[in-house]
């Protein structure tokens, strides 16, 4: 966030925020009996897309940096996870976090896949330019 972090003040306006946030969250939790169900299945759900970013995130640094298919190590369980992420999003009811309530079951499985499939494109062209870019650079790079 290019925050100067030194000053207390400045540590205080980014601090304040998050712990308000955090007592909201445990106010709710506490005052509904199934507000914990509710915060714990969004928990576990953004800790998902936390590692399905992390894992596309390695796979673009191995792809990059490193020569061969090392990215396949990552690559692999990146689509995996994109698609379960994705899929959870349009198949889950609406009490658990999802859309699954408005669409059809196929509906859903197939938005998922076509997130996937557009990740993996993506990541595709990436490719193709990474490979460009570091021939035109030449051996030495």
């Amino acid at each position: 966030m290019h925050f100067d972090q030194k000053p207390i003040r400045n540590r205080l306006i980014v601090a304040i925020p998050m712990f308000v946030v955090t007592a909201i969250i445990l106010v709710y939790s506490i005052s509904d009996a199934k507000g914990f169900q509710v915060i714990w299945r969004y928990f576990a759900w953004a800790n998902q897309v936390l590692a399905t970013v992390t894992l596309w995130a390695t796979s673009v640094y191995l792809a990059k940096n490193k020569d061969k298919l090392w990215y396949l190590i990552t690559l692999i369980p990146a689509l995996f996870m994109t698609m379960v992420t994705g899929c959870f999003l349009f198949v889950a009811k609406a009490t658990d976090g999802g859309l699954g309530s408005i669409l059809p079951r196929p509906v859903g499985y197939g938005i998922g896949a076509a997130i996937t499939l557009l990740g993996l494109v993506m990541f595709l062209v990436f490719l193709k330019k990474n490979k460009a870019l570091r021939q035109a650079q030449g051996p030495l790079s």
